[in-house]
């Protein structure tokens, strides 16, 4: 890789925001209620030539909180940096496409105080492009761990893309991880690090987000990389990516959920491709309902007991109430544990229940369970996005949680519900209930579908 000679900041126009000092030129001080530009970044003697680029700005943040971007024309920044004064001197990178449609160089105070910021140097290199072979009809969805949670909101990143592929009309996806750094950005409320810590993180990576690519068919293959300039190399190199450049104000998971509730085209029975359980993972689950259910209907129960956002916990009494109203006769219960609690001993009240720990941990054998099922109930929390975005029965409760910021209606619409109504692609036998888990909701939705489904049964 070649460094062009740096651009230092005798090279640059400061446009609008704020001023150079007497005593040192580098240190620009001022209020930046709006992005700050510095044009003619890139206008060297000669046009640079075609990227892609990386564009590295040496500085330090000396007071208040800063953002340093790339401004596309319309303003897209193609990555960004959250800085604060003490992560002292550091170097900013960033990916440019193409430096000669790159506008300049942007900052943006992230407070209303004011802002002090030492610029030493800008200096880019050419990247060469790194190209996936046998790649032509295949779309890569880049998931940015720097601004992206390890989370079950990844089902909705990988659902979007799945309607991106349809819509290109492409074959498959190809999914590239691009790892975090220091200055990842994961759009949480506070005390989130508490219970999700770094380890917490690494699990998840590995047991949630790499065990999920398997559940969607047209998933072919992922790189999992350990330096971003890698993912930037293949993102250059992609003939077909997703996602787009998104603001810096976007929060890329709030894209992908807009994305697929807005997709009037995803309903029951499109050519989309949604989540399903291998034929792995439904060998395992029938395995164990052998022997176990004899005979009866396997109704399985996702329980939320998490440590963090505990207003969106499970209401434990009234599940135990709906047990206990339950047809044991007829009907096999089988409680899903949260899994940061699966091992411990079940709450009061479901001696009566079947309890099946190792879904809670294996996300193959979780879906091969709900597949195997002849109805799915849960209370709304991560692991419900794949029952809500398959084809399995289910009845998912709690979708509006005024004790959560997660279910609160400002959220919910936020990212693409239409509060009281079913996305399009729900089916006739999946059900969103937007009111909590009371015991009197619970057994009412679940005889409403009960009754659809032996009608089901009898006609075919």
């Amino acid at each position: 890789m070649i460094s062009q000679p740096p651009f230092y900041l005798d090279r640059l126009t400061l446009l609008t925001g704020a001023t150079r000092t007497a005593n040192e030129p580098s240190i620009l001080k001022g209020r930046f209620p709006a992005w700050t530009s510095f044009a003619a970044i890139f206008k060297a003697d000669e046009s640079p030539a075609q990227g892609p680029y990386l564009v590295q700005i040496d500085l330090a943040v000396l007071e208040g909180s800063v953002e340093v971007g790339l401004a596309r024309p319309d303003d897209k920044i193609a990555d960004g940096w959250l800085l604060t004064p003490s992560e002292g001197r550091v170097t900013a990178t960033l990916f440019a496409r193409d430096l000669s449609k790159i506008d300049a160089l942007v900052l943006r105070s992230m407070t209303d105080q004011p802002l002090a910021v030492q610029v030493f140097s800008v200096t880019t290199n050419p990247l060469a492009p790194a190209i996936l072979p046998s790649m032509e009809r295949t779309l890569t969805a880049f998931y940015d761990l720097r601004r992206n949670p390890a989370s079950f909101d990844f089902s909705m990143f990988l659902m979007a893309a799945e309607i991106e592929r349809h819509d290109r009309m492409l074959e498959d996806i190809f999914v590239v991880f691009l790892p975090p750094d220091h200055n990842a950005r994961y759009y949480l409320p506070g005390g989130y690090d508490a219970v999700i810590d770094a380890g917490s993180r690494l699990w998840r990576m590995e047991n949630i987000l790499i065990a999920m690519l398997s559940l969607y068919p047209n998933v072919q293959g992922h790189a999992l990389l350990t330096d971003r300039r890698q993912g930037y190399a293949l993102n250059a190199g992609a003939l077909h990516a997703y996602p787009p450049p998104a603001t810096s104000d976007e929060i890329p998971i709030h894209l992908d959920y807009q994305r697929v509730l807005s997709c009037d085209a995803f309903t029951p029975g499109s050519a989309h491709r949604r989540p399903q359980a291998t034929a792995q993972g439904l060998r395992y689950a029938q395995q164990w309902l052998e022997g176990r259910a004899k005979g009866r209907k396997p109704v399985t129960i996702t329980l939320r007991q998490y440590g963090f956002d505990k207003g969106r916990n499970s209401d434990l009494d009234a599940w135990r109430r709906f047990l206990e109203s339950l047809d044991l006769t007829t009907y096999f219960p089988i409680m899903i544990p949260d899994t940061d609690v699966a091992l411990s001993a079940p709450p009061p009240g479901f001696e009566n229940c079947a309890v099946m720990p190792e879904a809670a941990f294996n996300l193959g054998l979780r879906m091969g369970l709900y597949a195997s099922a002849w109805l799915n109930l849960a209370t709304n929390g991560g692991p419900m996005m794949l029952l809500m975005l398959g084809s399995n029965p289910a009845i998912i409760y709690g979708i509006h949680n005024a004790q959560s910021d997660f279910g609160s209606r400002r959220q919910l619409e936020t990212v693409g519900y239409q509060m009281g109504q079913q996305p399009a692609f729900c089916g006739p036998f999946q059900r969103l209930v937007w009111e909590r888990d009371a015991v009197e909701t619970i057994s009412g939705e679940f005889q409403r579908m009960a009754a659809l489904l032996n009608q089901r049964e009898q006609t075919s």
